[in-house]
């Protein structure tokens, strides 16, 4: 299910809205991006609507659970670079949210 989760938000159908990137990422989340600046939730939901399309493949997926109502996933995706990338779910209410995110490039 949140290997699903996770790229949905590959997606230009998540990645273009609001409502579902709002769905998706819990109210705390932080991202450190490539330049090891931090984001949170609305600069990466505006930066995001303002994105250009661009096709991510994501692959091998390594599962981590840290607690009930933790998880992790740890995986290399490729796009216009190749990174690899880690993020935080957290089940909030029944439902899974992006708690963390952090991608490193490896190129």
């Amino acid at each position: 299910m949140l290997v699903e989760l996770e790229v949905s938000l590959h997606t230009s159908e998540v990645r273009n809205s609001r409502e579902k990137l709002d769905s998706l990422l819990s109210d705390d989340f932080m991202e450190i991006g490539a330049s090891g600046a931090t984001y949170r939730k609305e600069q990466v939901i505006n930066s995001l609507l303002k994105e250009a399309p661009s096709e991510i493949h994501a692959k091998d997926f390594e599962f981590r659970k840290l607690s009930n109502d933790l998880s992790q996933l740890i995986y290399r995706s490729e796009s216009t670079r190749r990174a690899i990338r880690s993020s935080i779910w957290r089940l909030e209410d029944g439902q899974w949210r992006m708690l963390f995110h952090q991608g490193t490039v490896t190129d």
